[in-house]
């Protein structure tokens, strides 16, 4: 029951600013040249150029001269609190695609839910980790979710060597 306590928020979605593991964020950065990172904040940021809470990226123009990083707030308390849900962010993720604006994000594989049926299924590509991406939580404790992850690649075109990369670490789906 301790363990439940101390991370109530990884099995109940109450909170949403779990950050990115580093060495997950460069695997892909290395691949995809991320410049704007669309869901951060001082503390957790990926790359310099980034949008706050406070700047609400979903009412932003993704357009970057490389592509766009996101990792949305998955928590049912950050639905409470602005309004918005991961659909939301999802539909925009989809909507700057549409634009031209590429990008890759990470979500929780659940792929039942109405958000992944409306908007996931439109990514060109879907990376799915091997095992569970530990996610950092109060600067640097590390906690697996009790569901798998996956990256929807919101980009035109994957080379060959890229695919290879994100094939020899999880299942890659392609769905154009």
């Amino acid at each position: 029951m301790d363990n439940y306590n101390k991370f109530k928020g990884v099995y109940s979605s109450m909170d949403w600013d779990y950050e990115t593991p580093d060495e997950f964020f460069f695997f892909l950065d290395k691949m995809f040249g991320f410049t704007l990172d669309v869901c951060a904040n001082i503390d957790n940021y990926k790359v310099s150029n980034y949008f706050t809470e406070e700047d609400n990226a979903l009412s932003q123009s993704w357009k970057t001269k490389g592509r766009w990083w996101m990792n949305p707030p998955w928590g049912r308390e950050y639905t409470k609190k602005t309004g918005y849900s991961i659909g939301d962010w999802m539909k925009k993720a989809v909507q700057e695609f549409m634009r031209g604006n590429e990008g890759a994000c990470i979500v929780s594989a659940r792929t039942d839910t109405k958000w992944w049926q409306n908007w996931v299924k439109d990514a060109p590509y879907i990376w799915f980790p091997k095992g569970r991406v530990a996610f950092i939580k109060d600067g640097g404790i590390k906690t697996k979710p009790n569901f798998p992850s996956a990256c929807p690649l919101f980009v035109k075109k994957l080379d060959y060597e890229v695919a290879m990369k994100l094939k020899s670490k999880g299942m890659l789906l392609v769905n154009i």
